[in-house]
């Protein structure tokens, strides 16, 4: 069933007090091939539309994005960071994607680079490290579990004044 027609019979149906169903308006684009179009839900006979409770349940699209801000301890440095995760086909339970953002120095000192400290599954990578703004993108698979912390760090030494882990 066509996308317009189908929201007209929505429409219609809503109109003769027969319920209302809900579904994709009208004016929207065609989605696509490999995702589940909306399914239409009667609502009670009061009258009252309420939301389809499997509605999230019936999308194909598997994938996250989540953003943030990073800062140090005593607010030396910041980073804008983000992370995109999808499930690892044939993998259950583990993912790949990206990870990618900004560092900026803002009030480190200055033999101290700003650094974003990543952990894959409890190994720990040092990413964008800088003395000033740097962006940087990463991407990632088979991982479990994907943390970042903010971080100064002594090229040649370890990590401190580390923020919490996200």
């Amino acid at each position: 069933m066509d996308v317009r027609t189908r929201a007209t019979f929505a429409l219609s149906t809503a109109a003769l007090g027969m319920g209302l169903a809900l579904g994709t308006p009208a004016a929207a684009a065609p989605a696509p091939a490999d995702t589940v179009t909306a399914a239409a839900v009667t609502a009670p006979a009061t009258g009252t539309a309420t939301a389809p409770a499997a509605a999230a349940d019936t999308s194909v699209a598997a994938r996250a994005r989540a953003c943030t801000r990073l800062w140090t301890q005593r607010s030396y440095g910041y980073a804008d960071v983000c992370k995109t995760w999808y499930h690892q086909s044939g993998y259950p339970g583990r993912y790949h994607g990206t990870l990618w953002g900004t560092v900026h120095h803002y009030h480190a000192p200055s033999n101290r680079q700003v650094v974003v400290q990543a952990s894959l599954d409890g190994r720990k990578f040092l990413l964008g490290a800088t003395y000033g703004n740097k962006s940087f993108s990463n991407k990632y698979r088979y991982t479990r579990k994907l943390l970042m912390r903010l971080c100064l760090h002594r090229p040649g030494g370890g990590v401190s004044y580390c923020g919490g882990w996200w």
